[in-house]
Parts: structure tokens; sequence; C-alpha cells
């Protein structure tokens, strides 16, 4: 009878296993010390109480989080086995560590939903008082023309550029007519602009909004299921 076909040893070998995990949780160290010094260049200088700050601060934290959570995973992996005695002393703080950032991330998300409602508020004030301060400037400069002599009516349409250089030979009369309708039209393409750029700020920063919210959320929830899962695999009794 035909002798039943092994695993080659090579599969075999605990060196070849230890090799592989031992790659694995490099990588997984370096990731995580890289995404530790990332989070510093993104927390400092802190503007605390600053809307803007927390919120894209807020945004940049929640786009990196991959990284620290691919590094866990594979610092992780493998359990106990193959382990020092320095490095299983050093799991419990990491898993300690990794359910306090999942919490952080968790609080980030009342503040991340007061940020987007205030920096929404404060978008709205400006853009009004911007649009208040337009139709002020249109207003006094459909003043000056409708007060303008015969002899300031057609340099002052020629310096708002109102009226063409062909327009600007008619009489003064027809050169106020055709400022003040060109003016009028500005007016409103100017307000047609504004309008559909304030719309498009407003769906940026609601999908913005809307991604790094959820984000942080998820990004909790992982972090204290790595630690809470580390916990019990190494039986760290945190």
């Amino acid at each position: 009878m035909p002798e039943p076909i092994h695993a080659s040893s090579s599969r075999l070998d605990p060196r070849n296993q230890w090799g592989s995990i031992f790659s694995l949780r490099l990588t997984g160290y370096v990731l995580l010390a890289l995404s530790a010094l990332d989070v510093v260049a993104i927390v400092f200088p802190p503007d605390i109480f600053n809307p803007q700050w927390e919120f894209e601060t807020l945004g940049r934290l929640v786009e990196r989080v991959p990284v620290p959570l691919i590094g866990l995973a594979l610092i992780f992996y493998g359990g106990l086995r193959y382990r020092r005695a320095l490095e299983r002393m050093f799991l419990r703080p990491l898993a300690l560590m990794t359910v306090l950032v999942g919490i952080c991330y968790l609080l980030l998300v009342p503040l991340g939903i007061a940020d987007s409602i205030r920096l929404q508020h404060a978008s709205q004030a400006q853009s009004s008082l911007e649009q208040d301060q337009q139709r002020s400037r249109y207003r006094q400069l459909e003043q000056q023309i409708t007060n303008a002599s015969q002899d300031q009516v057609i340099p002052l349409a020629r310096r708002w550029q109102l009226v063409s250089a062909q327009e600007g030979q008619g009489t003064p009369e027809s050169v106020k007519s055709k400022a003040l309708s060109q003016l009028k039209k500005n007016q409103l393409s100017q307000q047609k602009q504004r309008l559909v750029s304030r719309k498009a700020n407003q769906e940026r920063h609601l999908k913005n909004s809307v991604k790094w919210v959820l984000g942080a959320f998820l990004a909790g929830v992982c972090h204290i299921y790595l630690g809470v899962g580390a916990n019990k695999l190494f039986r760290l009794d945190l």
C-alpha cells in the first residue's frame, strides 16, 4: 500500500512559525510607534476650545485610525506563544492603553457633534454677514450711479465695468440705464454663485461630520474590543 503523504517538515518547523509571528509582531510595533508619532504631530500644539481645530483634529485622527488598529492586531497575534517575559509584561499596559484610547474615541463623538453644529451656525452667520455687506456695496454703487451727473455717469460706469466701450459712447441717460441694469445682473449672478457655494460647503461639512463622528464611534468600539479581547486571551486580569 502507498504510504500516507505527510506535510513537509519545514511547514511544521517551530522555527519557521516563530519567524513568521515575529515578523508580524515587529511590523505591528513599528506601525504602532509611527501612529503614536503621528498623533503627537496632530494634537500638538493644542488649540482647545477652538471648534475648528477640534473638529479638524477629530477628522485627522479618525482618518489615520486604521494604522494603529492593524498594528495592535499584529501585536496581539499568536497569543502568548513565542513571547519573552519582558514582552509579556508589556502586554498588560498595552491592553489597558488600548481600552483607554477606545474610551477617548467614544468621548470624541459628542464633542464632534457639538463642534459640527457650532461650525455650521458660525458659517451661516458669516455667510449672512457677507451677503449683507455685498447688498450694502451694491446699494451704495446704485445710488452713486443714480445721483451721478451727466458728466460723471459715463466714467463711473466704465470704472466699474458696467458698460462696454461701445455702450459708453451713448448718451448719459442710456449709459445710466444700461449701467443700472448690468449692476442688477451682477448682483443676481453673485447671489446665485454664493448660494451654490454655500450649498456645496454645507454638503461637504455634513459628509465630513457623519464620516468623522461615525468613524470615531467605530474606532472606539474596535479599540475596546481589541483591549478586552487581549485581556481575556492573555488572562491579564485588567
